[in-house]
């Protein structure tokens, strides 16, 4: 097909019927009853008097059914036919189009199920790269299917060797084409599922680690097909010899600014694979994304959490922290490893960094987090690419465009996304849906409809969800104060780790709220809160200390516990380390140090900093 193509010829009934087999088991396409040149007229094709187009009911490309303008053949529904075919002849030649109880359809419902869309369902075994090529050659948009050669240079690592064809003018395939033949029938080797093995970190018993990578396999192809675009030729064959830098090079060219149907990702993946095996960093930090959003290859969440897990031992301190948090989201989730919702939420901590600072903002925040540095635009494109392929990219990408985190802000449109996904019942994004009607991010402010979606959220076992339950109860947000309830609602987030619940719940045993004053109580919750690093959590705990309330009084734990919260930017802690640096209390006096808190605490608005600073003449 490549071949007739190239010399301008459609076939117009490509089918496994019209294709033969030589004495070698060499295909030979016959039936050339309906082939025209590419400058022939299609008119032919179709009866102008019964309206009947001329082909193989299931083979002919729905432009060619529309009622209104019918088009003829092309080289286009050269290859909706072709991948109709590979389907046939995978499906051992039973019939393509059936029922739900695989009764051959009418070819009628043919018509009308190709016309809205639909395809044959998958078959079993088929790999990954294959379904994908079938179908982006069947896509419904004419302009979306690849061309042939670009088929045959996907299929490469599938050929078989060519058959031994007698010389002379018989030879089926012109010299070009037998030339690029693979001499290997072995796709390219993947990193196994069965390699994720449980192995004790000792940082932490509590985080999943996973094992190394299968030896490196074989390039992905042997022989050039064709030339890639934009590729040059030498950085082509050092990429087949399996140099991993470029391997990595020639996948960032192909793949740049492709949707995540194109076909080239396929290839792109491929060398992705070779580089990864070689533990090529950068090349398992995007092999992990593609496996995570199926790109160019079968989706599969375990190949993506071996490929970030071997990122997040990289020097590259923006490879490692996106790799680290999307091994907690993977961790939160329980996809690829078992679910651990505290050990996922831990490695998000872990990831944030200066250059990536979302860490565990992306699960709650009352302030959106915005960057404009290259791991914010890099981790914004990536959510974006898979967006159309899984949930979480799409969610994470509803949070960038909340805070401008890699990309403009645009909170109307982080609120579409999280409807749309908090409709379908995933949690985190009814959980942001309910922080964007409580704050007015890209909708008025409503906590009737923030609440109902907290709610839901919260229904499901989110932390941070029953944590903002209990605060809409504590504080009347779109439902009548009920201190019971917001205590039971803190209660539930509380044991189950969240900080925030605990150092809430830990508020009202101070301050009799909802349940009965216990202060020593409240002094344990704190202290889970704050051992998480929890500042607010840290600042209570500081208080408890300072006062003697709950605990022994204990000046320099009291210290100790405002400057781990003072230095996360909370200006009641800040406030109240300035005051011991002021009278010594805890720490050695220095009236400068006690400015320069004031001063925080002033710059973000606090009234008893600023009095301070003015009688302290600063």
């Amino acid at each position: 097909m490549t071949y007739l193509h190239d010399c301008g010829i459609i076939h117009g009934d490509l089918k496994a019927a019209n294709v033969l087999l030589d004495e070698h088991y060499g295909a030979v396409i016959s039936d050339f009853g309906l082939s025209r040149t590419k400058n022939t007229s299609a008119s032919l094709n179709r009866s102008k008097a019964n309206s009947f187009v001329v082909g193989t009911d299931g083979f002919m490309a729905p432009e060619m059914l529309d009622d209104d303008r019918p088009s003829g053949t092309t080289m286009k529904t050269d290859v909706f036919a072709f991948a109709i075919t590979v389907y046939e002849v995978l499906n051992d030649a039973d019939p393509i189009w059936v029922t739900d109880n695989d009764q051959p359809m009418h070819e009628r419902v043919i018509e009308r199920q190709v016309r809205i869309g639909n395809r044959p369902k998958r078959l079993d075994g088929i790999p990954d790269d294959v379904w994908s090529l079938i179908e982006c050659c069947w896509h419904q948009e004419p302009d979306q299917r690849p061309a042939f050669p670009k088929i045959l240079a996907l299929l490469e690592p599938y050929q078989l060797p060519s058959p031994s064809y007698p010389s002379g003018p018989s030879d089926p395939l012109p010299a070009s084409t037998n030339e690029s033949v693979s001499e290997s029938a072995s796709p390219p080797v993947s990193v196994s599922s069965s390699k994720l093995v449980p192995e004790p970190d000792p940082s932490s018993q509590n985080i999943p680690r996973v094992s190394s990578f299968a030896p490196p396999p074989s390039t992905p192809t042997s022989k050039e097909v064709e030339s890639l675009p934009d590729v040059s030729r030498r950085l082509l064959q050092q990429a087949r010899k399996g140099d991993p830098d470029s391997c990595v090079n020639v996948a960032t060219i192909i793949s740049n600014n492709k949707l995540a149907t194109d076909p080239l990702w396929i290839q792109a993946a491929q060398f992705l694979q070779t580089a990864a095996n070689q533990k090529h960093p950068e090349a398992c930090f995007h092999l992990g994304w593609l496996y995570f959003a199926g790109i160019g290859l079968g989706q599969n969440d375990i190949d993506a959490l071996v490929c970030w897990q071997e990122t997040s031992r990289a020097a590259d301190p923006i490879l490692k922290s996106i790799a680290t948090f999307m091994m907690g989201w993977l961790c939160y989730l329980g996809r690829g490893t078992s679910l651990d919702k505290q050990a996922g939420i831990e490695l998000i901590r872990q990831s944030k960094a200066d250059g990536f600072p979302l860490g565990e903002e992306c699960m709650d925040t009352s302030s959106p987090v915005g960057s404009d540095s290259p791991a914010a635009r890099r981790f914004f494109e990536l959510c974006q690419l898979g967006s159309d392929r899984d949930w979480l990219c799409k969610h994470l990408a509803a949070v960038c465009f909340v805070g401008g985190l890699g990309t403009a802000k645009d909170q109307t449109k982080a609120v579409a996304i999280f409807e749309e996904l908090a409709n379908q019942d995933y949690d985190p994004s009814q959980h942001w849906l309910g922080h964007c009607h409580k704050n007015g991010w890209g909708r008025p402010i409503n906590h009737a409809s923030s609440i109902k979606w907290y709610t839901r959220a919260a229904n499901q076992d989110n932390s941070y969800a029953q944590n903002m339950v209990g605060r809409c109860y504590e504080e009347g947000w779109g439902v009548t104060v009920d201190r019971c309830k917001a205590v039971e609602w803190y209660r539930k987030a509380a044991e189950q780790g969240n900080p925030s619940g605990q150092n809430n719940l830990g508020d009202c045993y101070e301050k009799g709220i909802g349940v009965p004053k216990d202060s020593l109580t409240a002094v344990q919750w704190y202290s889970r809160s704050a051992e998480q690093g929890n500042a607010s959590g840290q600042n209570n705990l500081g208080l408890c200390y300072c006062t003697g309330n709950g605990v022994s009084r204990d000046y320099f734990k009291a210290a100790a516990w405002y400057t781990k919260s003072a230095e996360q930017g909370n200006s009641a802690a800040q406030y109240a380390l300035g005051s011991c640096y002021k009278h010594g209390v805890g720490v050695a006096q220095s009236i400068e140090a006690a400015v320069l808190w004031y001063r925080k605490a002033a710059d973000q608005g606090d009234a008893d900093a600023k009095t301070k600073l003015r009688a302290l003449g600063r």
